[in-house]
C-alpha cells in the first residue's frame, strides 16, 4: 500500500507482516543511500486488529521496531483493537483541560454569556473537531463532545439538565456541535471525491461507502 506522508512524518502501511518488513528494508536502503537516519525512538508499529495477537519482530536498519497499544499521528490518537472513539475521546480529555482554564473568566469578571461562548467557540471547538472529516460522520465519535457541549451550555445559562435543548441553543443563538462538524466534513468529501481515481485518501473513502 501506498505510504501516507506529512510533513517529515510517515506512515507505512501494509495488509501483511513481510509486506510491512519490505517497506522497512526499503526504507532502510534510501536513508542509507541518501544518508538520512530514522529516529526509532519516535518510530512505532501497531497492527490493528480486533483482538491482539503476537506477530513477529519487525526490524529497521537492523534494530527492532517497538509495538504499541496506540499511536498519536498528526494529533489524533489511533488504537490497535478500539474503535475511532478511543481518539475522539482524548480528544475530549484535552477539551476539559482547556474548560477548566475557562473557569478564570470569573476571576477576569466576564460573565456575559455570548461572550462565553465565544471563548467556547475559540478555544474549545478546533479542539473538539479535529479530525472531523473523517470520524464525525459516526454520531457515536462526537457522542462525548456533544455531551461536554451541552454540559457547558446548561452550566453556562444555570439552568437544570432537564432543561430542553432547543431551548439551550436558542437562548444562546447556537446549533449542536454535530452540525458545525458537517462544513469540514462536506468540504473534505468534494475535495477527495474530485481527486484522481488512483489516490490512496480517495480509495479509502470509496471503500468505506460500500
Amino acid at each position: 500500500m501506498p505510504l501516507l506522508l506529512y510533513a517529515d512524518e510517515f506512515i507505512l502501511m501494509s495488509e501483511s507482516a513481510s509486506g510491512l518488513q519490505k517497506q522497512l528494508y526499503a526504507l532502510a536502503c534510501f536513508g542509507e543511500q541518501r544518508q538520512l537516519t530514522v529516529n526509532l525512538s519516535k518510530t512505532k508499529m501497531v497492527v490493528f486488529e480486533t483482538w491482539q495477537s503476537d506477530v513477529c519482530d519487525f526490524v529497521l536498519s537492523g534494530a527492532a521496531v517497538e509495538r504499541v497499544e496506540s499511536y498519536k499521528y498528526l494529533g489524533f490518537v489511533l488504537h490497535a483493537t478500539k474503535k475511532l472513539t478511543f481518539g475522539t475521546d482524548a480528544l475530549v480529555a484535552t477539551a476539559r483541560k482547556a474548560l477548566l482554564a475557562m473557569r478564570r473568566c470569573a476571576l477576569l469578571s466576564i460573565r456575559d454569556p455570548a461572550l462565553q461562548y465565544k471563548l467556547f467557540d475559540t478555544l474549545l471547538l478546533p479542539i473538539l473537531r479535529y479530525g472531523c472529516e473523517v470520524w464525525g460522520v459516526d454520531t457515536k465519535c462526537s457522542a462525548a463532545a456533544e455531551a461536554l457541549h451541552w454540559d457547558f451550555l446548561r452550566r453556562l445559562l444555570g439552568v437544570m439538565k432537564s432543561t430542553a435543548n432547543h431551548m439551550v441553543l436558542a437562548e444562546l443563538s447556537c446549533f449542536p456541535l454535530q452540525v458545525q462538524f458537517w462544513q469540514p466534513i462536506l468540504h473534505y468529501h468534494h475535495r477527495t471525491i474530485a481527486l484522481d481515481n488512483v489516490r490512496l485518501v480517495k480509495l479509502a473513502m470509496v471503500d468505506g461507502f460500500a
